[in-house]
């Protein structure tokens, strides 16, 4: 009876263990391939394919590549959800490349574990992000090179970026922080050069 009392408890960890590698693949697949790149010092590849020439974004140094789903309704958490699901949002009412106001995309991670490898893996990483590393947007065919001048960590209920007004064209990325969390907000905030 104890022998399979140990049994049944090691294929219940077993379980547990497979289960939980196959919710973290994206982001831990992103953090090792991040960690190795730094260590052997290799440079972010300029050439990644976009997802997306129509609406896409491209962040090199952290090997983020997806489409972009323009005037998502940051108002209606079903209409969101559904986008955050397939890639990165654009926030209805902000501006689009090419234009001279600010351009807002979230990509959120979520407390739900079941979730997190659908909404957690695009911006995973924005974190790593620095000043003057090359985030780039992809519009219409076009391609829009942006170079990160800030970062900040805001609560959740801190909704003025999205209508923030800026002098000259600015991109701003949103993502949950921590990661895996809906506690706070990180955001990056990035201009052309």
């Amino acid at each position: 009876m104890d022998y399979q009392l140990k049994a049944f408890g090691n294929i219940l960890i077993l379980f547990a263990f497979v289960g939980l590698s196959l919710i973290f693949i994206p982001v831990t697949r992103q953090e090792v391939r991040y960690q190795f790149k730094e260590l052997l010092q290799i440079r972010p590849s300029e050439n990644i394919k976009p997802k997306d020439t129509s609406f896409g974004i491209v962040i090199p140094k952290i090997d983020a590549n997806s489409q972009v789903f323009a005037n998502t309704s940051t108002g209606n958490e079903n209409e969101y959800q559904a986008v955050l699901a397939k890639g990165v949002a654009h926030a209805k009412g902000t501006d689009f490349p090419g234009g001279k106001d600010n351009i807002y995309l979230f990509a959120h991670s979520t407390g739900e574990l079941i979730n997190l490898s659908s909404f957690n893996a695009v911006f995973y990483l924005l974190h790593k992000l620095e000043n003057q590393d090359e985030i780039i947007l992809y519009y219409k065919n076009r391609r829009f090179s942006y170079y990160v001048y800030d970062k900040k960590i805001v609560e959740a209920s801190d909704v003025e970026y999205l209508t923030k007004k800026y002098v000259s064209t600015n991109l701003t990325l949103q993502t949950c922080w921590p990661p895996g969390t809906t506690l706070k907000r990180l955001l990056v905030f990035a201009k052309p050069k």
